[in-house]
Formats: C-alpha cells, structure tokens, sequence
C-alpha cells in the first residue's frame, strides 16, 4: 500500500525575520568517573616507568661456575677399625632379692602360716647402705607358729624326762623279780642238799621246785634284754618327737627372721614388676608373693658394665682387654671409655630365626663415671678389634681400584695437574684405609676421577 501524499505550501515571499542569538549555557560539572580513569591511568605509567628502571639498573646474571672437584688431604694418626655393638648398662655390683622359700610342716597351722604378704617395703629409688631393712613380710601367722612349737618343745621335753622316770622305776621292779627269782634258785638248790635226810616224795618236791625256779630265772633273765630295747625305743620315740619340736622351732625362728629383708650391698633400690588384674605395675606394699619370686633389686652405681652381644662370626675377632667408647642413646654427646673384659662361651639365640642366628654374650667395663649413667640404658659400643699407629690414612673413596692385576692407585694433586700413583695399602676399616707406600702426610688426592673416563 503506498503511503498518502501531503500537500505542502510554499511560504509567502516577504522579509525574513531576524535570526535570534542562542542563550548562553551553564559548562557541565566533570563526572567522578572521569577521574578515575585518570587516576589509573597515570597509576599504570608510574608502575611501568618503574619495572623499565629496574630492568636497566639489575646487573645482568653471573655465569654459573663448573662443579669443584671434590678432594681430600692425606693425614697421618691411628686407624682403628672397630666392631659395634648394641646392649644397655647394667650394674658391675648388684643383687637381686627374692622372696624367702619358708619351710616347715605344712600340716601343722595350714597353709596361711607360710603366705608371703609385704607389710613394709622402701620406696622405690632409695639409696640404702648394708645392712638397712629394705622389706618387711606380715610375720603374725609365723610368730605364733613359733610360740607354740616352743610350747610345745617344752612339752615334749618334760615328757622325755617323765618317761625316763617311769622307764627306770619299770626296769629296776624287772631288776628285783630277777634278784628275787635268783634267790628262789639259790634257796631250792639248798632244800635239795637235804635230800639225804627226806623222804623221797620231798626230795621229788625239792627237785621239782628248784627246776621250777631255774625256768622262773632263766626266762627272767631273757626277758630283760627284750624289756630294755622296748624301753630305748620308747625313749627314743620321744626323743625324735623332741628333735622334731626343735627342728620345727627352728625353721620357724629361721623363717620369721628371713621375713625381715636387710640390704646385702649398699646401692639404689629398684622394683620389679608384677601383674594385678592383668595390669602391670611396680611391686608394692600389701602384695602377695610368691616363695622364689624376685621383687626388688639393689644396683651400685659405682661400678657400671654393658651387656651387649656379639655375632658368632664376629666373636672370633674380639680380644679381652680390647678398648671401645660407648655411647648412650639417651645422652648423645656423651662418649665413655670401656673395655672389654668378659667374653661368654656359649652363644644364645635370639629372634625368631634363633636356631640360625646365635649371639655371643659379652661384657664392656666403663672406665670413666658419669652420674647420668644408671641402669637399663640403651646404648651402642665401637669395641676396637685392630689398630695402627702413626698411620698414613686416606679415605677410601679416594683409592680407586686398578685392572684385574695391577694395584689400586690414587690421584694425587701436584702444581703440574693430577698425577696417578699405585699405592700399598694396610689396614681399612669402613672409612679409611692406612697406604704403606705411595702418598705423604698433606697431600691433596681426589675422591672422584679427575680425568674424563677412557
């Protein structure tokens, strides 16, 4: 559809009006927006001038320099060469105390007179001296054991001497019946000596009584050795009735005195351990141990050893005497002198591959004192198997091993560059190695090939 046409009409001819002048218009306020596009702009030219003066101002980066080869100076002293060992300290003097084995019958009293119960014990950590009471056992069920087996010596005593009483008025009745059966013997032998002058019925009477009295006598007589050995065993039932009242006295008065612990050394006290309830724990007052069992142990600081122990290859090579320095894992800067002093003769077997593994026992004395050293310490030990004095001893990470036949050699700094030199070695232990021939107090040698590899 096309669009409507409008008429439009010309404007009349006649003057033009007079242009009218624009009004004059207040400038408008800048935005806070254009500033800050100012403000960042200039920001970025200040941080880039900056970066640019920096970058001309830096020096430029050093050249790294090439590796330095590593090297070591040939000295001269001892090389030693050393075993090490593990084990822990342990006292040279010590005691180890257990309970007290109580004897006696058992069916006299019952089995509450020989309980071992802990009615006074020291605190563990004291330091006694020989001779103090260091434990006490409750003592009341053995005490009165003891009074009435004294009672009961008493008892048996009196009654020895009453059956020796009555046994000795027995034997002397037995003694009178005999005399008296003697006399019917003597007294019918001389009826019969009348017998000339009797009639022969009397004379029969006479011969029948004196027989009659021999057999009386004779059997009498017999009697007394079988009335004897009845009044010895009597006695001597009693006696052992007697010896056994003093025997069990005694092993009562032997146990109420072994209740009573004294300190055989002087030394620190340290307890053992003991389960309750499952649990662990120190041995203390009012425990019920066992006869034989060990509670507490006496250590003197004094004199303090290692106990370690040693491969059975590596035992051959130990020596008695031989020194070691000693090192505590609890202490690490501190370093003791030792030596060696006891070496055992039978290995023991440890770990679980023991039918395999065998360890020999030995024995370290410290020979110097530290108040820091107690018992039950870990430590290592370097026990010196050989040494060589005034050694010339260079590492071993400088002699380098020579072609199948010829000698080791080293390289050896000189003011014209590295020479190579065959070297006789010594003795070497994992660090150094001692050279009989080849190199010099100060010289400079590498550890590594100096020369590239052919």
């Amino acid at each position: 559809m096309s669009s409507p046409i409008r008429a439009v009409r010309a404007p009349l001819p006649g003057p033009k009006p007079p242009a009218l002048s624009p009004e004059p218009r207040e400038p408008e306020p800048a935005s806070p927006r254009h500033y800050g596009w100012w403000a960042l702009l200039i920001l970025a030219v200040v941080v880039a001038a900056g970066v640019l003066f920096n970058r001309r101002q830096a020096p430029a980066p050093a050249r790294q320099p090439a590796a330095a080869l590593r090297t070591a100076r040939v000295r001269t002293g001892v090389l030693e060469r050393t075993l090490r060992v593990s084990g822990v300290t342990a006292a040279a003097d010590s005691f180890t105390l257990l309970t007290p084995p109580l004897v006696g019958h058992r069916g006299y009293g019952g089995p509450q007179h020989f309980t071992l119960i802990l009615q006074r014990l020291v605190p563990p950590g004291s330091y006694v001296k020989k001779g103090d009471i260091v434990a006490e056992f409750d003592r009341q069920y053995m005490l009165i054991r003891l009074d009435d087996y004294r009672a009961m010596l008493t008892d048996h005593e009196m009654s020895v001497k009453t059956l020796n009483a009555q046994l000795e008025i027995r034997r002397r009745a037995y003694e009178q019946q005999i005399r008296r059966a003697k006399g019917n013997v003597d007294k019918a032998t001389l009826d019969l000596k009348t017998s000339p002058v009797r009639s022969a019925i009397q004379t029969a009477l006479f011969e029948l009584a004196l027989a009659e009295a021999r057999v009386r006598y004779k059997g009498l007589s017999e009697d007394l050795t079988n009335v004897l050995v009845s009044e010895r065993a009597a006695i001597r039932a009693r006696e052992l009735h007697l010896r056994e009242a003093q025997l069990e006295m005694r092993r009562a008065q032997a146990n109420a005195d072994r209740m009573i612990i004294r300190a055989p050394i002087e030394g620190l006290t340290v307890m053992q351990t003991i389960h309750r309830a499952g649990e662990p724990g120190q041995i203390q007052q009012g425990d019920q141990l066992h006869p034989g069992q060990p509670y507490m142990q006496i250590v003197n600081l004094r004199s303090m050893v290692v106990q370690a122990g040693v491969n059975q290859v590596d035992a051959e090579q130990l020596r008695l005497g031989a020194g070691a320095r000693v090192r505590l894992d609890a202490f690490p800067g501190l370093e003791l002198p030792a030596r060696l002093y006891y070496i055992g003769a039978i290995a023991n077997s440890r770990g679980f591959r023991g039918a395999y593994v065998k360890e020999v026992p030995i024995r370290l004395k410290l020979e110097k004192k530290d108040p820091r050293v107690i018992p039950n310490f870990s430590v290592s030990a370097d026990v010196v198997v050989d040494s060589q004095p005034n050694a010339t001893v260079v590492p071993r990470e400088a002699v380098f091993a020579g072609a199948q036949g010829e000698s080791p050699f080293a390289w050896v700094q000189t003011p014209a560059g590295w020479e190579k030199r065959d070297l006789d070695l010594g003795l070497a232990n994992h660090v150094d190695v001692a050279v009989h021939s080849g190199l010099r107090d100060g010289d400079v040698v590498a550890t590594e090939w100096p020369l590239p590899a052919p």
